[in-house]
């Protein structure tokens, strides 16, 4: 009818919420920051609240999930991911989370990729999983692991060669990437903090099989772990299980020997010959999901973007 144009306006509204579940974790699973007895001898941006990364759990020593990591207060805080035993809980400690596949190359791959054996990983929702296991409350050793519900199986330390080997290929596959402190001058959002000089600017980034990715292969999903739950459990040191309270973003900086000269070496990274053995990264937000059937928290670092109207 010879009609070129019309007068048709659209809008749409979306929302970014918080998420409670994300695909391809990396097998490294971190206990949450507690309310420790001792002064506070950290640096910004904790600013005294009795918490730090030299400190160690303690008889006194209390955990509130409301009080634990969260983006306000923790992005581009930098955490030291401390392979270590039962029994010596220190901040910073990790264990690996047991995908339950073996072969001695499983762990590496994990750190590196996306092997089709890992689960989608939610935070540990109590009351589904009671009703799905009603003898059971993912606080003992040997109860049943459900990943999407939040409660998984893990195993205590991080195999020092696998790991220093995932991370520093990871890294290099994003070599210029860095961290700079200070808000983001691109966003609206006040964050302590940033990456820059990442693949991403020029949407080059490619993974371990070079099939190209829309974020860092140095920005990787980890879990965060209940820890007074796991502590009260007293576990041997197999068939344990921990319950994720929290999901975050982890942009891994290196090992702590790379990252750190010897003369620089923060308390945090332990003693030269341990720095090697220590993954330190910075948290920050990252792409997540929403499942029904795994729980929830206010302070995940995970992010998802719902379309709303």
């Amino acid at each position: 009818m010879g009609i070129t144009a019309q007068r048709i306006s659209a809008t749409a509204t979306a929302q970014v919420s918080s998420g409670n579940s994300v695909r391809c974790i990396k097998p490294w699973i971190v206990a949450d920051k507690w309310t420790d007895t001792t002064p506070d001898t950290d640096v910004a941006p904790y600013f005294g609240d009795s918490w730090d990364r030299d400190d160690s759990w303690d008889p006194g020593d209390t955990y509130n999930p409301a009080n634990g990591f969260n983006p306000t207060f923790d992005t581009g805080y930098q955490m030291p991911l401390k392979p270590g035993n039962i029994g010596t809980w220190s901040s910073g400690w990790a264990m690996e989370i047991d995908f339950g596949v073996t072969g001695s190359s499983v762990y590496e791959d994990t750190i590196e990729g996306c092997p089709s054996f890992v689960p989608t990983l939610g935070i540990f929702n109590p009351t589904t999983y009671a009703a799905k296991y009603p003898t059971e409350g993912c606080n003992a050793q040997n109860d049943s692991t459900d990943p999407e519900l939040g409660c998984v199986s893990v195993k205590t330390g991080m195999s020092q060669g696998p790991t220093s080997h995932g991370v520093n290929n990871l890294v290099a596959l994003d070599s210029g990437a860095h961290w700079v402190m200070g808000d983001d001058p691109s966003t609206i959002t006040v964050e302590k903090g940033y990456v820059t000089g990442s693949c991403m600017s020029g949407n080059t980034c490619r993974d371990m099989n070079n099939n190209p990715v829309t974020i860092s292969p140095r920005i990787v999903p980890i879990a965060i772990f209940a820890t007074s739950t796991f502590v009260g459990e007293t576990c041997s040191g197999s068939g344990c299980v921990a319950q994720v309270v929290n999901l975050a973003g982890f942009f891994i900086e290196g090992m702590c020997n790379d990252v750190y000269s010897p003369a620089s070496l923060p308390t945090w990274c332990g003693s030269p010959s341990e720095a090697n053995k220590v993954v330190l990264g910075r948290f920050m937000k990252y792409p997540g999901e929403f499942d029904g059937s795994s729980g929830s928290t206010t302070s995940s670092f995970a992010q998802f973007v719902r379309l709303v109207r």
